[in-house]
């Protein structure tokens, strides 16, 4: 608004679709941001029922987890920017992409990048394999394929018995008894020291911050007590960055917010990249300005 590029915002219940309307939406125009941006801070026109056509972009920024719930608008978002003519002058563009909204799994994306760039994980319902690959590792974390913000991440011991039939019963659990898959990856104890999150904007890194856990805890939860600080990049991360850009940028992913432990890529942030306001007041820099003149170029 500040920049003259106008901004609204839909709530995502309202993106609907019907045989005599097409696409529609309701969407409020944005007229006033108080300094710091926090939410009560924003200050919205009466909103109006409009198409999706009537933007140069849209940018799909659901918290996951991805499921129908999230699915099912975006299909209907993507419905209406694949209806408009590649001719036309005012073709709508869907930020990220649909088909790798579609398609990109978070939790092992970086397993294109190559072994290297990932902890040692498995992905499996089936729960004696998952507890086998946990054996050879003696402490693994489980994570859940399609949520967000640590929720249903644990640590697993398999050191004892106890450890081990607790591990079971978790992972059993995990799978809704074998019926889903989960991730079960390697723990890295670095993590004590903190997470790196990357941010890239059209395939370029934007900035970074060291995520930092509360004491004593292993999941890095900014509503519980976990905190930023800035940091250095050292040189296994600067290489994977890098790797990430070209990747980043041969997907034409235009937003995305990746999480590294000892140079491991260990979540890959591209449904609901976060954390940019409270990274702002951290490196004491605007970044949303570099964001929105990014965005605003087709690329």
């Amino acid at each position: 608004m500040v920049m003259g590029i106008p901004t609204y915002w839909c709530d995502v219940r309202s993106i609907s679709i019907s045989n005599d309307t097409g696409p529609h939406l309701t969407a409020k125009k944005l007229i006033a941001v108080k300094p710091g941006r926090a939410s009560h801070g924003f200050k919205f026109a009466e909103e109006r029922i409009q198409r999706p056509r009537d933007f140069d972009r849209l940018i799909y920024r659901t918290d996951p987890p991805v499921d129908l719930s999230y699915l099912h608008p975006l299909q209907i978002l993507t419905s209406a920017c694949l209806a408009v003519p590649s001719s036309s002058k005012r073709k709508p563009e869907l930020i990220n992409r649909p088909e790798t909204l579609y398609w990109a799994n978070e939790k092992f994306e970086s397993w294109v990048l190559g072994t290297q760039s990932t902890p040692r994980f498995l992905i499996t319902q089936n729960v004696d394999a998952l507890m086998h690959f946990g054996s050879t590792l003696k402490k693994a974390v489980l994570k859940p394929l399609e949520t967000a913000q640590s929720q249903g991440v644990e640590l697993l011991s398999f050191t004892t018995a106890k450890n081990k039939k607790n591990a079971q019963a978790l992972l059993l659990a995990g799978t809704h008894q074998e019926t889903r898959p989960i991730l079960l990856q390697e723990y890295l104890p670095q993590i004590h020291n903190g997470e790196t999150r990357l941010w890239f904007v059209n395939g370029k890194l934007l900035a970074w911050v060291r995520k930092k856990p509360r004491k004593g805890e292993f999941r890095v939860n900014m509503d519980e007590g976990g905190f930023l600080e800035p940091c250095d990049l050292s040189h296994p991360e600067r290489k994977v960055a890098t790797r990430l850009e070209r990747y980043l940028t041969d997907r034409k992913v235009r937003m995305a917010a990746i999480d590294l432990i000892a140079g491991k890529i260990t979540d890959f942030n591209i449904t609901s990249p976060g954390l940019l306001s409270v990274m702002e007041d951290t490196l004491k820099t605007n970044l949303a300005r570099h964001v929105i003149l990014g965005l605003s170029k087709r690329w």
